[in-house]
């Protein structure tokens, strides 16, 4: 009996020791979440923000493109006459 006791509080030793080894995981699992969190809004407020703007500005070089081909086929019309 008291070799089973033994046994016993040696393995909740084990268990002790191995939570004291799990606690600073979740401090870092709570750090890591916050990094994540901290990229995500930075994404969605500076990233997106660009993109937002570069599609804008290719859609406004495509709109000034197509008006040009429509002047350059006008004058070329003009010249034909």
């Amino acid at each position: 009996m008291e070799e089973l006791l033994k046994q016993i509080l040696a393995r909740l030793d084990n268990l002790n020791n191995d939570v004291k080894d799990l606690k600073p995981l979740v401090g870092q699992v709570k750090i890591l979440q916050e990094q994540v969190t901290r990229i995500e809004t930075r994404i969605e407020n500076d990233v997106s923000d660009k993109v937002r703007v570069l599609y804008d500005g290719y859609a406004l070089r495509g709109d000034q493109v197509e008006r040009l081909r429509e002047h350059l086929d006008v004058r070329k019309n003009t010249y034909q006459l």
